[in-house]
């Protein structure tokens, strides 16, 4: 009974969100046709079932993008509660796995980067602030687990791992500036990424060549790029340091790639589509008001 219960709350709760973040950003249309999109790889539901932890980082991270996107709609961006709401979210996905330590450095760097070059001060100030608020209380108690409960992680650090451990079968040998500059190995995680995005966990052609016409047909929508300025560049960012992470791995390149890309794809689907949507749909005027969340104190 529990772990249905889990699989309905991350794996459902992400659909329930992506709808209606979508439906409150866009139209009811668009809504629905994120939550068609999302549900039409089945993988996403397979391994939310499975009870992997990626479905768990992967409703963190749209949760982030969604406020996000949320409080750039809403008028004179004054409801800074909702980024105290951001930086818990981030917060709560780099609690639930390493690859969300990578997000909230993300989010946070592109962020914070678009104010710096925008020159205003003023927000920049006051959206660090709030979203340390929310940011904060959680990276402390992911410091105390890190620093006195958690043990070494064996599939990090392979060679820590005692002798006869499983994971020394799947180790590879070959030094940091070996791997950096051998060619091949640049090939096979390109190619392998390419795969996974176009097939998406399946055996045949997934969603994204419909996806594909749909972009051309539609185009992105001008007014709408400032929503999506924030979810788009983080997304791109994390496939890099994903395509990094595997550049480096102490483990045997293919057994690391066929055992893990597919998960950690279907952790960024969720926002990919959300982003996605918001970026070739027309902006909607926000119907509902927002004053009555609570707002952060700036002195």
């Amino acid at each position: 009974m529990v772990p249905i219960v889990v699989a309905f709350l991350f794996t459902f709760s992400s659909v329930g969100l992506v709808c209606s973040s979508l439906t409150f950003l866009r139209n009811i249309r668009i809504g629905y046709l994120g939550g068609i999109v999302l549900l039409s790889v089945y993988s996403f539901v397979r391994v939310g079932a499975w009870q992997y932890a990626d479905v768990v980082v992967g409703w963190f991270m749209l949760s982030t993008i969604v406020i996000l996107g949320i409080y750039d709609a809403s008028p004179d961006n004054q409801t800074r509660g909702l980024l105290v709401l951001v930086g818990a979210s981030a917060g709560f996905c780099a609690w639930s796995k390493n690859e969300g330590q990578l997000f909230l450095l993300l989010v946070l760097t592109v962020r914070l980067s678009s104010l710096i070059l925008d020159k205003d001060w003023k927000s920049l100030a006051r959206q660090s602030t709030a979203i340390m608020y929310g940011v904060l209380p959680v990276l402390a108690l992911l410091a105390y687990f890190k620093l006195a409960v958690a043990p070494a992680n064996s599939w990090l650090s392979p060679d820590t791992s005692p002798a006869g451990h499983p994971i020394q079968y799947f180790v590879e040998p070959g030094t940091l500036a070996q791997k950096l500059t051998d060619l091949s190995r640049y090939w096979v995680i390109a190619k392998a990424m390419s795969n996974e995005i176009l097939h998406l966990g399946g055996r045949t052609r997934g969603i994204i060549p419909l996806l594909l016409l749909y972009y051309i047909l539609m185009r992105v929508k001008r007014d709408s790029l400032v929503t999506a300025k924030t979810g788009v560049p983080v997304l791109a960012l994390m496939l890099a340091g994903y395509f990094c992470v595997y550049l480096v791995t102490p483990l045997e390149l293919t057994f690391h790639l066929r055992t893990s890309l597919s998960r950690l794809l279907l952790q960024l689907w969720p926002s990919a589509v959300f982003a996605f949507f918001m970026a070739t749909s027309t902006a909607a005027p926000l119907t509902v008001q927002l004053c009555d969340l609570p707002a952060v104190n700036e002195s």
